[in-house]
């Protein structure tokens, strides 16, 4: 993960993963890994690069001991995901789902790279079905039990207000010179904060995997847990956003899957949150606080097309506002 004032690439382009094949490589950055790992086996990616490392691999041992998912990380970023992972060690010795990096990692690559090492779990993505939508409430309730015990999270809570403070130093600028779909509108930064804790804060398709024999939900990517100090509500209408409102325009059957992810939050929640803010407003605000980061960050690949996604998800919250209404009775009553 970049800085906390930069936009970060997605773990996908838009707004569902692209199914693609891995292959074998066997190309100089590929023998590099293979030498920092220290036991032969076979190394697979989406996508091979000349000059630089792909970024995520799997890799396969000859000897048939676990198999391994392999993060390659710019060594500026590597503070970042060492915050994330101590978030999830955290939860992982709460007993919870989530997949830390493995004892021994980061191993160096290069002066500008580094390895991070995961167990390989064999995974689907969420679909849209009720159990997958039960399940993933369930899940996000343990999570959020679990993160409002944080030992620092007083920690986490001055990091998210200093984030808080660079929106509105950016909001201040968007008549100015940023991005013109923001500019147009009424700009709003700030995320609701009653019952605040430590949220996970990046709950999309892409850090959700279900294990295909298991059937067992893990979240991963706690990199954004480490500056928001915020309202679960905010959590909740995300995941109502990524894994119902985008993957259905049907209504009838977005109800059905974001009562199921809400009826599973309910049976899990130790403590339901305040419902103090309408879900539309806070997706919005979400979407505004993406562009704002992606028009602070220049040098980000795909900007426009990304610009252009948060565009597209401000829109969705206000045309599906009375349906997240709905749901949001449905988890008050």
């Amino acid at each position: 993960m970049s800085s906390a004032d930069q936009a970060r690439e997605p773990a996908w382009a838009g707004l569902e993963p692209v199914a693609t094949q891995v292959r074998q490589v066997g190309d100089a950055w590929a023998k590099r890994i293979q030498i920092s790992l220290g036991h032969p086996g076979r190394l697979l990616t989406r996508a091979e690069t000349k000059t630089r490392p792909a970024p995520y691999y799997h890799f396969l041992p000859h000897d048939g001991t676990r198999p391994l998912f392999l993060k390659v990380v710019n060594t500026a970023a590597l503070e970042a995901q060492l915050a994330g992972n101590r978030i999830a060690n955290w939860l992982a010795a709460q007993a919870l789902p989530v997949s830390p990096i493995l004892e021994s990692y980061p191993r160096r690559l290069h002066a500008d790279y580094q390895l991070l090492a995961y167990r390989r779990i064999d995974s689907r993505f969420a679909t849209a079905s009720e159990n997958d939508l039960r399940a993933i409430g369930q899940l996000l309730a343990s999570v959020h039990n679990g993160l409002r015990a944080l030992p620092w999270g007083d920690d986490i809570r001055q990091a998210s207000r200093e984030r808080d403070h660079l929106f509105l130093r950016l909001q201040q600028q968007v008549k100015k010179q940023l991005l013109p779909e923001v500019a147009e509108r009424q700009v709003e930064t700030r995320l609701p904060d009653t019952d605040a804790q430590v949220i996970h804060a990046d709950l999309n398709i892409g850090n959700l995997l279900f294990g295909r024999l298991s059937h067992q939900a893990t979240l991963l990517d706690f990199e954004d847990a480490t500056h928001n100090f915020h309202s679960p509500q905010v959590d909740l209408a995300m995941a109502l956003e990524r894994f119902v409102m985008v993957r259905t325009s049907d209504d009838s059957l977005a109800l059905q899957l974001g009562q199921a992810f809400l009826q599973g939050y309910r049976e899990r929640i130790r403590r339901l949150p305040t419902l103090s803010a309408q879900p539309a407003s806070i997706l919005q605000t979400l979407a505004t606080r993406s562009q704002l980061l992606l028009a602070n960050s220049p040098t980000s690949t795909s900007v426009a097309g990304e610009q252009q996604k948060f565009v597209y998800l401000h829109d969705l919250a206000a045309h599906k506002a009375t349906l997240l209404d709905r749901l949001w009775d449905t988890l008050a009553g």
